[in-house]
Protein backbone atom coordinates (compact mmCIF):
# COMPACT_ATOMS: atom_id res chain seq x y z
CA UNK A 1 0.00 0.00 0.00
CA UNK A 2 3.19 2.20 1.25
CA UNK A 3 4.51 1.74 -2.75
CA UNK A 4 0.88 2.87 -4.48
CA UNK A 5 0.48 5.82 -2.41
CA UNK A 6 4.63 7.38 -2.96
CA UNK A 7 3.92 6.80 -6.93
CA UNK A 8 0.26 7.84 -7.18
CA UNK A 9 0.33 11.25 -9.18
CA UNK A 10 4.23 11.22 -9.96
CA UNK A 11 4.94 13.83 -12.58
CA UNK A 12 7.46 11.91 -14.06
CA UNK A 13 9.36 14.79 -16.32
CA UNK A 14 11.73 14.35 -19.22
CA UNK A 15 15.51 12.80 -18.30
CA UNK A 16 18.05 15.23 -18.98
CA UNK A 17 21.72 13.95 -19.63
CA UNK A 18 24.58 15.36 -17.63
CA UNK A 19 26.04 18.38 -19.23
CA UNK A 20 28.81 18.12 -21.30
CA UNK A 21 31.34 20.25 -19.70
CA UNK A 22 33.18 23.26 -21.93
CA UNK A 23 37.07 22.82 -22.05
CA UNK A 24 37.61 25.87 -19.52
CA UNK A 25 34.95 24.75 -17.35
CA UNK A 26 36.26 20.87 -17.44
CA UNK A 27 40.05 22.90 -16.76
CA UNK A 28 38.59 23.94 -13.51
CA UNK A 29 36.80 20.92 -12.22
CA UNK A 30 40.20 19.07 -12.54
CA UNK A 31 41.75 21.98 -10.65
CA UNK A 32 39.29 21.59 -7.95
CA UNK A 33 39.30 17.79 -7.80
CA UNK A 34 43.00 18.29 -6.76
CA UNK A 35 42.45 20.67 -4.50
CA UNK A 36 39.88 17.94 -3.03
CA UNK A 37 42.54 15.59 -3.24
CA UNK A 38 45.03 17.53 -1.52
CA UNK A 39 42.37 18.33 0.96
CA UNK A 40 41.74 21.50 0.26
CA UNK A 41 37.73 21.32 0.34
CA UNK A 42 37.00 24.76 -0.11
CA UNK A 43 36.88 25.28 -3.80
CA UNK A 44 35.77 27.92 -6.01
CA UNK A 45 36.67 26.60 -9.28
CA UNK A 46 34.05 23.62 -9.26
CA UNK A 47 31.56 26.62 -8.82
CA UNK A 48 32.50 28.94 -11.76
CA UNK A 49 32.54 25.46 -13.90
CA UNK A 50 28.91 24.82 -12.49
CA UNK A 51 28.81 28.51 -12.92
CA UNK A 52 30.19 28.92 -16.98
CA UNK A 53 28.03 25.57 -17.55
CA UNK A 54 24.50 27.31 -16.32
CA UNK A 55 25.76 30.41 -18.83
CA UNK A 56 26.47 28.33 -21.72
CA UNK A 57 23.24 26.46 -21.06
CA UNK A 58 21.28 29.67 -21.11
CA UNK A 59 23.53 30.81 -24.17
CA UNK A 60 22.71 27.90 -26.33
CA UNK A 61 18.91 28.08 -25.01
CA UNK A 62 18.69 31.36 -26.57
CA UNK A 63 20.41 30.40 -29.91
CA UNK A 64 18.12 28.11 -30.17
CA UNK A 65 15.03 30.75 -29.49
CA UNK A 66 17.10 32.89 -31.83
CA UNK A 67 16.85 30.20 -34.59
CA UNK A 68 13.29 29.67 -34.05
CA UNK A 69 12.57 33.17 -34.18
CA UNK A 70 14.13 33.62 -37.49
CA UNK A 71 12.75 30.48 -38.81
CA UNK A 72 9.15 32.17 -37.96
CA UNK A 73 10.43 35.14 -39.61
CA UNK A 74 10.96 33.37 -42.70
CA UNK A 75 7.54 31.49 -42.38
CA UNK A 76 5.72 34.67 -41.86
CA UNK A 77 6.87 36.44 -44.83
CA UNK A 78 6.51 34.20 -46.76
CA UNK A 79 3.25 34.08 -46.08
CA UNK A 80 2.78 37.40 -46.53
CA UNK A 81 3.99 36.99 -49.73
CA UNK A 82 1.92 34.50 -50.63
CA UNK A 83 -0.77 36.88 -49.20
CA UNK A 84 -0.15 39.45 -51.49
CA UNK A 85 0.17 37.42 -54.94
CA UNK A 86 -3.30 35.78 -54.12
CA UNK A 87 -4.55 40.12 -53.70
CA UNK A 88 -2.88 40.44 -56.78
CA UNK A 89 -4.95 37.75 -58.50
CA UNK A 90 -8.07 38.69 -56.77
CA UNK A 91 -7.54 42.20 -57.77
CA UNK A 92 -6.38 41.32 -61.43
CA UNK A 93 -9.75 38.92 -61.82
CA UNK A 94 -12.09 41.83 -60.26
CA UNK A 95 -10.76 44.03 -62.87
CA UNK A 96 -11.27 41.20 -65.88
CA UNK A 97 -15.03 40.53 -64.65
CA UNK A 98 -15.20 44.56 -64.36
CA UNK A 99 -14.08 44.88 -68.08
CA UNK A 100 -16.58 41.87 -69.39
CA UNK A 101 -19.46 43.54 -67.86
CA UNK A 102 -19.08 47.14 -68.97
CA UNK A 103 -18.38 45.58 -72.44
CA UNK A 104 -21.90 43.40 -71.93
CA UNK A 105 -23.47 46.02 -70.76
CA UNK A 106 -22.03 48.46 -72.98
CA UNK A 107 -23.61 45.52 -76.31
CA UNK A 108 -26.32 45.33 -75.14
CA UNK A 109 -27.42 49.10 -74.16
CA UNK A 110 -30.35 50.16 -76.26
CA UNK A 111 -28.79 53.70 -76.92
CA UNK A 112 -25.11 52.87 -77.43
CA UNK A 113 -25.12 49.21 -78.51
CA UNK A 114 -26.71 47.00 -80.85
CA UNK A 115 -29.51 46.43 -77.81
CA UNK A 116 -33.08 44.84 -78.64
CA UNK A 117 -34.18 47.38 -80.99
CA UNK A 118 -34.57 45.95 -84.34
Amino acid sequence: MLSDRTHANTNWIEIIGRVKNSYMASKLKESAGDRYKSRCVDSVEWEAAEHINKLELRLSEQKDVEKNLWKSLDRMTKMRDNADKAHLLIHNENEFLKSLIRKYQLENDAFTGKGNIE
